[in-house]
């Protein structure tokens, strides 16, 4: 009898004992987190400790094993992310979270987190000074459990002297594994803002929402992006990768504090066979593979694609142009296969100034104007700044556009008086009016069509009925009307200047105004010896407009409102929002940096500053 009891004493005790494995591995989650905010090379970021310690303890809170480290070198990392995989492969039902917060790095389309004491005197060392995000990736993915959760706050711009110029943010991930969700404080190739409280702007969103009951981790990373965007007005879009498609309820599906999950199927044991793809390119362009973009490549630019299963794929570089070179590649196990591109634009001499095709020309007994043939196009920039997304079709009516910017000399015609910084040269009256309001600019464009007999396009009310003469009808831009079917000259809108600027139904897809060079097209940063220049000394684009990119911004009509360019312009005719921060300028000028003479690139000012030495502008007016 005693026998017998002891017998079922120990039966329940295993039972219990397997309960508690069975729930352990059921509930089992795992994190690290890292916050580097205290660089030896670097200086310091202010918000990267308290990033990390609250996203810690809001960690913990939600049933977490947690691992932490502030100011980590590379070693403490590696041996910290592996710690974290081996975890990960107790349970298949695990769920494994890594953070990180501190400086990141792209370089050949991978990814780098920066250790706290690393000296990284040039880009090649960055693959045994820093920490590949894909090493992170492989790592957790040879756990085989269900879910992996991986979160980057580092898209910062590039601290490093010996960084590209225009570097910036992260690139995206080419190689996801399955059953993983990454997501990025920024969009990539973009910057997040470090915001002015105690945490940067998306992790404060995410501590918001990490600890919801009743949220999906989805929603969660959702709520979190829409929360950034409000608090960046626009200007910082979270990312969000994913290739698990369950449900996880973080914080509990039903208001408890405990884990719900439906269901977590771990990934399959995979046998396949892996390998990776060195690609180079010589210019710049859009990498696809197997018709599928994986990511957009500088010219000389160098990506590693690593986890690619063995087999045949077609890897495609498609360049600005519309050329398109084609490689059939066989990636075999262990190994890693380059892929090499050569093509390269056949460019004309920086020296010579080449016309393009022959546009029609409006004869006027002031400014010459380029007839534009109305159309179709893609406006925006995939890869460019937040504010140039979504790249979205827009149809234009024909119009005609001013073929040089408003010299001096027109100016002082018309206004009679010249407000420019640069007028003592000898050759000032053809060079680009400055330091005019876009107030100045729109009672120039009225005055110009009263000195040539045309309807004015600009008036001071709905009715139509009063002509802004003067520049004080009214003092915010926001009692300013323009009338479509008037004769009269204008300022473009911004959809009409990035149509020209991009060379309208001719465009040849260059990346600046009409050439693959800048110095060809644009008086700029590096060309320039800070000072503006004649009109016309540069290369026209395929329309026969010239300067369309440096020498001056110019004025567009549109106000700046990165929500109504975002998500609510209408695509025929856009004429802009009702309001907004400022006045849109585009084209860069004899000061900026390359990724400012983008066609793209989207500035802004206040309406009535007048004491801009960079921005001028050019007219438009209806066929």
């Amino acid at each position: 009898m005693r026998k017998e009891i002891h017998r079922k004493i120990w039966f329940v005790a295993i039972l219990l004992v397997c309960a508690v494995v069975l729930g352990a591995q059921t509930n089992a989650r795992y994190s690290l987190v890292i916050g580097n905010g205290t660089y030896t090379d670097l200086g310091t970021l202010k918000n990267t400790r308290n990033d990390a310690e609250d996203m810690a303890a809001a960690l913990h809170d939600l049933g977490f094993e947690v691992t932490t480290l502030l100011d980590a070198d590379l070693i403490q990392m590696e041996d910290a992310v592996l710690g974290l995989s081996n975890k990960l492969s107790v349970s298949p039902n695990a769920i494994g979270l890594f953070y990180y917060a501190g400086h990141g790095v792209q370089s050949g389309g991978m990814n780098y987190l920066i250790p706290a004491d690393a000296r990284i005197p040039g880009e090649a060392y960055l693959r045994t000074k820093a920490l590949n995000v894909q090493s992170v990736l492989d790592n957790l993915q040879s756990a085989r459990n269900a879910l992996n959760i991986v979160i980057l706050d580092a898209c910062r711009d590039n601290p490093y002297s010996w960084a590209r110029s225009g570097t910036r943010g992260l690139s995206v991930v080419s190689a996801q594994p399955p059953g993983s969700i990454i997501v990025y404080a920024t969009s990539a190739g973009s910057v997040a803002q470090d915001g002015t409280g105690k945490n940067g702007v998306f992790t404060g969103e995410l501590l918001k929402n990490l600890k919801t009951p009743g949220l999906d981790v989805m929603e969660v990373f959702s709520r979190t992006g829409e929360g950034v965007q409000r608090a960046t007005l626009g200007r910082q879009t979270p990312a969000l990768y994913t290739q698990f498609f369950g449900k996880v309820y973080l914080a509990g599906s039903d208001g408890s504090a405990v884990q719900a999950m439906v269901p977590l199927t771990p990934p399959a044991v995979s046998q396949k066979l892996y390998g990776s793809a060195y690609v180079k390119t010589e210019s710049a362009g859009e990498l696809y593979v197997d018709g599928v973009k994986a990511d957009s490549l500088r010219a000389g630019g160098q990506m590693r694609l690593s986890g690619q299963e063995a087999g045949r794929y077609i890897y495609e570089m498609r360049y600005p142009s519309g050329e398109k070179e084609t490689r059939t590649v066989q990636v075999e196990q262990d190994k890693e296969m380059l892929v090499s591109f050569g093509w390269k634009p056949q460019e004309a001499s920086a020296a010579v100034v080449i016309p393009q095709a022959a546009a029609p020309v409006v004869p006027s007994g002031l400014v010459e104007m380029v007839y534009v043939e109305g159309g179709s196009f893609m406006m925006g920039s995939e890869t460019g700044d937040s504010d140039e997304r979504p790249v979205h079709t827009v149809s234009l009516s024909p119009f005609y556009m001013g073929m040089y910017e408003i010299t001096q000399e027109q100016y002082q015609q018309v206004m009679g008086t010249n407000p420019s910084e640069f007028k003592s040269f000898t050759d000032a009256s053809k060079r680009p009016v400055e330091k005019v309001s876009w107030y100045d600019s729109v009672l120039f464009c009225n005055l110009l069509s009263q000195n040539e007999g045309l309807e004015p396009a600009y008036y001071a009310d709905p009715a139509f009925k009063t002509i802004i003469n003067n520049a004080t009808a009214y003092t915010d831009g926001t009692n300013a009307y323009w009338k479509r079917d008037a004769k009269g000259y204008r300022l473009p809108t911004e959809a009409e200047w990035e149509y020209a600027a991009k060379g309208g139904n001719k465009a040849r897809g260059y990346i600046y105004a009409g050439y693959n060079n800048l110095a060809q097209a644009a008086w700029y940063k590096d060309n320039s010896a800070s000072t503006t220049h004649p009109v016309g000394l540069r290369a026209p684009n395929e329309l026969g407009l010239y300067d369309m990119l440096g020498n001056v911004w110019e004025w567009c009509w549109d106000w700046y409102n990165y929500w109504y360019y975002y998500s609510k312009n209408p695509n025929i005719d856009p004429t802009g929002a009702d309001s907004g921060a400022g006045r849109v300028c585009r084209g860069g000028s004899w000061d900026s940096v390359a990724d400012d003479c983008r066609l793209a690139r989207r500035g802004n000012s206040s309406p009535g500053y007048r004491h801009d030495i960079f921005l001028g502008f050019r007219v438009a007016r209806g066929p």
